[in-house]
C-alpha cells in the first residue's frame, strides 16, 4: 500500500456479462447494480462461512435504484454479518431504513 492504492484483490475485479439469448437486451444501470451488489453480498457471505474477515463497499447506494430496489438491497445488506460501508446523497434516507446500525458522515 506504499503507493497509496492496492494493486490486487477483489475490489480490482472486472465484471463483464453477456445475454445470448436476447442479443439487443442490455440491462439498465439499476439492473447492472443489483446483480454487481448482489455478487458482492454472496462473495461476503462465502467468506463469513469459513470464518475470514470481509467488509462490502458500494458507492453511490441510491444512485440508478428506485426506492423499492433500495429497500430490496438494504435487506440483503442487513442479513450480513459484516462491515457494510455505503455512499449515498440520500444519507437520511438510508439512516432511518438502517435505525441503529447506520453512522452517517457528512463530505467536507
Amino acid at each position: 500500500v506504499s503507493a497509496g492504492y492496492t494493486r490486487h484483490g477483489a475490489h480490482r475485479g472486472r465484471l463483464e456479462w453477456s445475454w445470448p439469448a436476447r442479443p439487443k437486451f442490455s440491462p439498465s444501470g439499476g439492473q447492472r447494480k443489483m446483480l454487481a451488489a448482489a455478487l458482492a453480498i454472496c462473495q461476503a457471505r462465502m467468506l463469513q462461512e469459513r470464518d475470514l474477515p470481509c467488509f462490502v463497499a458500494l458507492d453511490d447506494f441510491t444512485s440508478e435504484l428506485d426506492e423499492h430496489n433500495q429497500d430490496r438491497l438494504l435487506e440483503w445488506l442487513q442479513t450480513l454479518k459484516t462491515t457494510v460501508v455505503v455512499t449515498s446523497l440520500e444519507a437520511e434516507r438510508l439512516a432511518d431504513a438502517c435505525a441503529t446500525r447506520v453512522r452517517l458522515e457528512k463530505a467536507g
